[in-house]
């Protein structure tokens, strides 16, 4: 008997109960109460034989015998109408009309002590369809809610609460319904990223409840969750992912073992549901070619009955869902089986991945399930254009895109699916650049709203996301166009329209990068042009693609200019950036002021790639600040050190250098008064750290010269050695306005934001930690910070995007600018350039910060640094003004 029925018993015997008198043996088929109980049995019964249309219209049809409900009995009846409706509008992925429904019965649960039961669940259905609809807020509040925790404001706009263990002290036993509030609550939190305060509720109640199915299932899916986290971060740091893979490479992980043995434990649980366990068993398959266990994938698959996927348990809301993954899976054994030497017969499991879809297009069709369909023909067509039918492939994909137009995460699938078969098909530029254009947009339109993909339908931003943004950007800038000896902006260069449009989705992709990094949509950006803030400047754009770098050029005024190196990989880029870095930081200890001659070449190499092809009109106009947005592994450039042909460097030149994430975050603005208060935070002496956490961080035994000098200039309030802690920081920002923040400390920068971190006097201060008591001031306050400085920071080695962790803290802060190294310097010349950087601050403040620090690494030239070594790595983040 299904969960829907057993309700609808369930509220008639309470009908009964609360009524204190029994209904007639044989009522009237006059009596409205009567006809609707047997309109709600009779719809049940057409849901479970799938007819999902027919018991619609038919749940529907007792609505009008209760319009308006005349007594108490008849209220509640169509409080059980109205559930089963939202019910069925939930089945067909109508999650706005189902949540609608729902908060339509809610007053009465909450006004009926005798109904706790019922409002428990209909608080838990609100919050799933909230969930779908990418509401984190709302869905977390709903769950607070369902626990009787009245607070509207507890959660914030990621679902997170500041006081989980408050909240779980008051559950010592929680009840069954507790549980399942609290396994909800876990399981959003891992949807969005907070596996620590998922892991904390779980802990708790598997103590408690070690052999209950659910939490065993939440806890599998966490660490799946946190597998796929450290699967996507390693391999962020391998580069660029120009095409689409809808098929993992393997692997290793002890989350993914974890999951694993979680799966395999429910799967041999005799009191586990069968919808469960088959759920299970696909996630084992999954997983193990995750972890590239291709022969163990086969042998999981032949124990999958086929009755079990194609006649699932009516109650079980995921199966279109979890039928997918399966297709998915099936059809990656023969991706993954192609490229091992182990697997000697070939295999055909893209044939039953096809059949299997196409049985639930069907399925999903007559019960009106259009999401569902969709998902279908375009998975159809996913297959077909793996294995080269173009196309059936094609024709598959315009079904599905037929059907998506409700649903905008389908419909740039299947746009891009679309237009990636169309140019395997060689059909021209001008009828690929709609399509591809319609699907930016329509990602573009979900960059504040990822949450609402469907999780378990696994969203990866590499490999899903990405290549969508360069393949566009691709079209726009056509290879061939400029090719070496021709001037920029020759006539058969792309117009200035795809020149403005390939700026607009680069800028996009590096914003959505960010979100990604920080696993969630806060980041916030203007539509402000700079060029009215700043007519002196010119803004680089790079953009690398798959084998060509393409530099965009926008001075205040003119025509956008463009040009393209031809010939370069991603892999030659990489490999030129790696050596001039190394070649930098070569430092001879003989003699410091040695660098080896190799980093020349390259930096010559780098200027003629960004630089040389527009000297020309820089000579012409003559900008007071270059501003550069850098594309990957660019990140990593020490600009200042590049050189052009005279082996004159670019820190010699007349203008300034900076660089931003983007130039849509922080619009820029200059300073009317910076010579406020400084907040400057030293750490010297690391050994009671290094023995407290055996590592081994040396002393910087120049941050008090630095400190004091600055003490020298402005109003400085001091948090030195000891007196640095997280708790003391946090004290200290909210307590005055700090228009500066000055840091001194060993941290380090990285692609992933767990190892992104400043150490303390007691330990290491991440990413998220630092950004928190940043934002917490900036709202106290209500006023920005202006100016973060980072002055013994330094990136990770061998990180191709470790830079990417130098933006994140940069943006995280709040700060309109920062200041940081590419590596880790001298101490005393860090020292001096810092002291300098702050008397230019003070005494020539119209000229800007890039100005300020471009002077100070002048200065420690002049005073004998003269290797780039010492004062390259110094770059200005953001507003330059």
């Amino acid at each position: 008997m299904g969960i829907i029925r057993w309700l609808l018993l369930g509220i008639f015997t309470l009908l009964l109960v609360i009524g204190g008198r029994s209904l007639p043996a044989q009522s009237q088929p006059s009596d409205p109460l009567s006809t609707v109980i047997h309109l709600q049995n009779q719809a049940i019964e057409q849901q479970e034989n799938g007819n999902i249309r027919e018991a619609i219209a038919t749940i529907q049809n007792s609505l009008t015998f209760l319009n308006p409900p005349t007594t108490t009995h008849q209220e509640q009846a169509l409080a059980n109408s109205l559930n089963i409706l939202g019910d069925l509008y939930f089945t067909q992925s109508h999650f706005q009309a189902a949540l609608e429904v729902w908060e339509r019965i809610q007053p009465l649960y909450d006004q009926t002590p005798e109904w706790a039961a019922y409002r428990h669940r209909n608080l838990i259905k609100q919050n799933q369809a909230q969930q779908h609809l990418g509401r984190i807020t709302q869905s977390c509040q709903l769950l607070l809610s369902s626990l009787n925790q009245s607070d509207p404001l507890i959660c914030d706009a990621k679902g997170t609460i500041d006081d989980l263990q408050g909240l779980l002290t008051q559950f010592s036993s929680p009840s069954e319904r507790e549980t399942e509030s609290l396994l909800e609550l876990a399981d959003l939190w891992r949807k969005v990223g907070q596996f620590t305060n998922a892991q904390n509720i779980l802990e708790k109640l598997a103590q408690q409840q070690p052999h209950n199915p659910q939490i065993i299932l939440t806890q599998a899916n966490l660490a799946r969750s946190q597998g796929d986290q450290e699967r996507a971060q390693q391999e962020s740091e391998d580069g660029i992912q120009f095409d689409p893979k809808f098929c993992p490479s393997p692997f290793q992980s002890k989350f993914y073992i974890e999951a694993w043995q979680d799966y395999q434990h429910l799967t041999n649980q005799s009191e586990s549901e069968p919808g469960l366990k088959l759920r299970s068993q696909i996630y084992q398959v999954n997983l193990e070619l995750l972890r590239g266990n291709i022969s163990s994938a086969i042998e999981l698959i032949n124990t999958i009955p086929s009755e079990a996927l194609n006649n699932p348990q009516k109650t079980d809301l995921n199966w279109p869902l979890t039928r997918l993954q399966y297709a998915q899976a099936l059809h990656c054994v023969d991706v993954q089986s192609a490229h091992s030497p182990d697997i000697v017969n070939a295999t055909q499991y893209t044939d039953q991945a096809i059949a299997l879809v196409m049985h639930l297009a069907a399925i999903a069709q007559s019960q009106g399930n259009v999401q569902i369909e969709s998902y279908a023909w375009g998975y159809l067509g996913r297959f077909q254009e793996q294995k080269g039918a173009l196309q059936p492939a094609l024709e598959a994909t315009e079904q599905a895109l037929s059907l998506s137009r409700d649903f905008p995460h389908l419909k740039y699938q299947w746009l891009w699916q679309k237009g990636r078969i169309l140019k395997q098909q060689n059909h021209p530029r001008a009828q690929l650049l709609p399509i591809y254009r319609s699907a930016y947009k329509n990602l573009e339109n979900l960059r504040n709203n990822l949450v609402a993909f469907n999780q378990e339908i696994q969203y990866d931003f590499r490999d899903r996301v990405e290549p969508l943004y360069r393949e566009y950007v691709d079209l726009l800038l056509p290879p061939g166009e400029t090719a070496p000896g021709k001037s920029i902006n020759a006539p058969e260069t792309p117009t200035q329209d795809e020149l403005k449009q390939a700026r607009d989705v680069i800028e996009a992709l590096q914003l959505a990068e960010l979100d990604n990094f920080f696993q969630d949509d806060c980041t916030q950006f203007a539509n402000t042009d700079v060029g009215d803030v700043d007519e002196k400047a010119a803004f680089f754009f790079t953009i690398l693609l798959r084998d060509r770098l393409a530099v965009i050029v926008d001075f205040k005024n003119q025509n956008l200019l463009y040009h393209s190196s031809p010939n370069l990989t991603q892999f030659t880029i990489t490999k030129v950036v790696k050596e001039f870095r190394v070649a930098l930081t070569q430092e001879d200890g003989r003699n410091p002021n040695l660098f080896l001659d190799t980093s020349i070449d390259y930096g010559f190499q780098i200027y003629d790639w960004l630089l040389k092809p527009f000297e020309a009109v820089i000579e012409q106009q003559r900008p007071k600040n270059l501003i550069f947005s850098l594309d990957d592994v660019l990140r990593g450039i020490p600009l200042s050190a590049l050189q052009d042909q005279h082996k004159e460097y670019l820190l010699e030149k007349d203008y300034t250098i900076s660089v931003v994430p983007s130039t849509r975050i922080f619009p820029p603005h200059r300073t009317q008064d910076i010579q406020k208060q400084v907040l400057s935070i030293g750490l010297s002496n690391f050994e009671y750290y290094n023995q407290k956490y055996e590592t081994r961080w040396p002393n910087l035994k120049n941050v008090d010269k630095e400190i004091d000098g600055i003490h020298q200039l402005f109003s400085v309030t001091d948090l030195r050695n000891e007196n640095f802690t997280t708790v003391t920081l946090q004290k200290m920002m909210i307590s005055k306005i700090f228009p500066i923040v000055h840091i001194a400390t060993h941290g380090t920068f990285s692609s992933n934001p767990n190892q992104t971190s400043l150490i303390t006097y007691d330990s290491q201060l991440n990413l998220n930690e630092l950004a928190d008591i940043f934002q917490e001031a900036t709202l106290y306050w209500k006023q920005d910070l202006e100016i973060l400085v980072l002055s013994a920071c330094q990136t990770a080695q061998g990180n191709n995007r470790a830079a990417l962790g130098m933006a994140g803290i940069a943006l995280r802060s709040g700060a309109r600018s920062t200041v940081a190294s590419l590596w880790n310097v001298n101490d005393l010349a860090t020292a001096q350039l810092m002291i300098k950087f702050y008397e230019i601050l003070k005494t020539e403040p119209e000229q800007g910060k890039a100005y300020a620090l471009k002077i100070a690494q002048q200065y420690i030239r002049e005073l004998g640094y003269l290797s780039p070594y010492y004062w390259s790595p110094f770059i200005l983040l953001g507003n330059w003004l």
